[in-house]
């Protein structure tokens, strides 16, 4: 009884639909062993063993038939109902031998002071030792399918249901008031029953270990697998935004160059504005074709292509770059001329980034001063511009998407890429000191090729 109510449960991991025929089973053996074998020995009822061994007999009949059903898991009636059936079936065996002529199978005791079985009831025992042979059959195959330990252990219990029945049939002792070895041997049944449900729910417990460790492995490496996406769109966003910013420098340029012809004015003037938009097409075009190494940018330190560049020119390109954007600033260029190891293109970036910076955040018509000299074996350009500064947080400025409180129009990448390029170069940039008047940029780049190792 207590097996059939581990299994009633549902907490065995079986398929209830199928075991359903087993749990009526065990709950029939419990009630036909109380009813017609404990409580008659108790003195609890009127029944003798007359009329008691054919009802437990006939028990043993439908208990066989459900464990063949069991192992052929079928029918899948609930256990209530063929827990009905089956009490049905022996109500009615029972009526039929109340009601009907004696049939005379009481056991005939020996000279020995034993029951001696007679061939009918020899015949009675052997059908329900055939149902429990073809019950531990079935079982075992569930087991070989399955390899759920109940079967096992099922199959097993009807093995020594059989002998039992065997043993029942040699020597019967029906339901008598002293224990026998049939006793015992029910009892090892029984004992059999419940060790296959508890090893079950053992082996329950282990699946649900095992499967609750596979699942946090499987969540484990789903959270990876979404944080390397995540990472990687992050990343892409971010490229586009550089790619998006980089470019759109030469772009603003070539339109401010454009505007100037517009406007016409003396042949020098139209010239410059030609050159300027032949120059910046150029420049946007070695842009494009560096795109690789914008995309490096986003993963590693960015690489650039170190040759001894005249630093002059570069000032003085930056300074008519910053002259022609919107704003009328004038843009003061002093330099020292000195010949770097540097990558033109990109010091050529920087430049103008600070310059764009600077435009962007001084009123209109203010002077910007852009500078060079050789300190130190160094060399320093600094920007400066009289717009309201950076305030005490200006290193954080110098971080992806970091803009000024004042800034509506910038990315927060400018300063960001120029930090990345002067890296590169084996130089700093950083702002000389918070003010309220202004701001200045200081960019320091070595003087010799010290360098080399970050080309």
């Amino acid at each position: 009884m207590a097996a059939a109510g581990l299994l009633a449960s549902g907490g065995t991991g079986v398929d209830q639909a199928a075991r359903r025929p087993f749990v009526a089973a065990l709950v029939l053996l419990g009630v036909t062993d109380l009813w017609f074998g404990v409580l008659p020995n108790l003195g609890t009822t009127d029944l003798t063993g007359d009329e008691t061994l054919l009802p437990w007999i006939a028990a043993r009949y439908v208990v066989g038939v459900l464990f063949v059903l069991a192992g052929a898991e079928w029918p899948r009636w609930s256990t209530a109902r063929l827990v009905t059936v089956s009490l049905l079936a022996l109500v009615a065996i029972e009526v039929v031998i109340v009601t009907g002529p004696s049939p005379a199978l009481p056991t005939v005791i020996g000279a020995d002071g034993f029951p001696q079985p007679t061939p009918v009831q020899r015949a009675f025992e052997i059908v329900p030792m055939a149902l429990f042979g073809l019950g531990a059959f079935l079982a075992e195959r569930l087991y070989r399918r399955d390899e759920q330990p109940l079967e096992r252990w099922l199959s097993w219990a009807l093995i020594i249901g059989v002998f039992t029945q065997l043993h029942e049939a040699i020597f019967p002792s029906g339901l008598g008031p002293v224990i026998t070895s049939a006793d015992l041997l029910r009892a090892v049944t029984a004992l059999v029953l419940l060790a296959g449900v508890v090893r079950q729910l053992a082996r329950l417990r282990a699946d649900r270990v095992r499967a609750l460790d596979v699942s946090q492995a499987d969540l484990r490496e789903l959270r990876e697998v979404s944080s390397r996406l995540q990472d990687y769109v992050e990343r892409e966003a971010s490229f586009r935004s550089v790619v998006t910013h980089e470019l759109s420098t030469p772009v603003m340029t070539i339109s401010a160059y454009g505007h100037l012809l517009q406007r016409g004015g003396d042949a020098p003037a139209r010239q410059r504005a030609v050159d300027g938009i032949v120059t910046e097409a150029r420049r946007l075009r070695t842009l494009i074709d560096r795109m690789d190494d914008l995309k490096e940018m986003e993963d590693t330190a960015l690489s650039v292509d170190l040759r001894p560049v005249a630093i002059a020119p570069l000032l003085d390109e930056a300074g008519s770059f910053g002259r022609a954007l919107a704003g009328e600033h004038a843009v003061h260029v002093s330099s020292e001329d000195r010949t770097l190891p540097l990558d033109p293109v990109r010091i050529s970036q920087v430049l103008r980034n600070l310059i764009t910076n600077a435009v962007r955040h001084a009123p209109v018509g203010t002077p910007i001063v852009l500078e060079g000299r050789a300190r130190d074996g160094t060399y320093v350009i600094r920007v400066a511009d009289r717009g309201p500064g950076v305030g005490v947080h200006a290193e954080e400025l110098f971080e992806k998407y970091r803009r000024g409180q004042d800034d509506a129009e910038g990315t927060g990448l400018g300063l960001w890429v120029v930090r990345q390029i002067v890296n590169a170069h084996g130089g700093t940039v950083a702002f000389e000191r918070p003010t309220d008047t202004g701001a200045r940029v200081r960019v320091v780049l070595p003087l010799q090729e010290s360098v080399e190792e970050n080309r």
